[in-house]
């Protein structure tokens, strides 16, 4: 049976062996595979490798399992696919053998055996990661703010999960499909708690916008 491949917007590649079920969520003790970002559940889904196929099964998260852009309870995992889970974004690949990557890291294999703890960061954590990495942005730069707000340019490129190249349209749709989601989400959550930590959210991501592409240059 051919392994499992998963590649993220943002962290390593993971590559997982035929065995035992692994799990996949926002709970670190829990789950094979933590997904950091808000918007996935404590436990999202579960994959199996059964009958010679993989398959991934919705374990009533709260903001979905979606293959290709359609939500699911239950699906196959095919070559070239994409999967989403709340906002993590993985592609699918198959393979014979293991790919020689250093950077991918590979789980799964014997029923029993210790798995290393693989971590999915959001993808502004990574950007602002890279930033930090890279030295940072100019002080000339960095002094710029958002109108009426402390931030300040290297947050707000850490907010919208883009780099300094992006360019405007794209960090404008990122807005938009980010802003999206946290609306859908917060309309159907119960807690208050939780309600008010997607309008911070929110706020903070269209400040974010404000600074990276203001009025005069939409």
């Amino acid at each position: 049976m051919k392994k499992l491949r998963l590649v993220p917007t943002s962290g390593q590649p993971i590559e997982i062996a035929p065995g035992p079920p692994i799990t996949l969520g926002r709970d670190g003790s829990v789950a094979d595979v933590v997904l950091e970002d808000i918007s996935t559940s404590r436990i999202h889904a579960v994959i199996t490798s059964d009958d010679d196929a993989w398959a991934i099964t919705d374990r009533r998260s709260s903001n979905g399992v979606f293959v290709d852009g359609r939500r699911v309870a239950r699906a196959k995992l095919e070559q070239g696919m994409e999967l989403r889970l709340g906002a993590q974004i993985f592609s699918v690949a198959l393979a014979e053998d293991h790919d020689d990557d250093e950077d991918t890291v590979r789980i799964g294999a014997r029923e029993g055996a210790p798995q290393p703890r693989v971590v999915v960061p959001s993808a502004q954590r990574v950007v602002a990661a890279a930033i930090a990495a890279s030295g940072g942005i100019p002080e000339k730069e960095k002094r710029r703010r958002a109108p009426g707000s402390t931030m300040r340019l290297e947050r707000a490129m850490a907010v919208l999960g883009v780099a300094r190249e992006t360019s405007k349209s794209e960090v404008r749709a990122r807005h938009g499909r980010l802003r999206q989601d946290l609306e859908r989400w917060m309309e159907r959550e119960e807690a208050i708690d939780e309600k008010l930590e997607y309008e911070r959210r929110i706020r903070e991501l269209d400040v974010a916008l404000a600074l990276l592409v203001p009025d005069e240059e939409a």
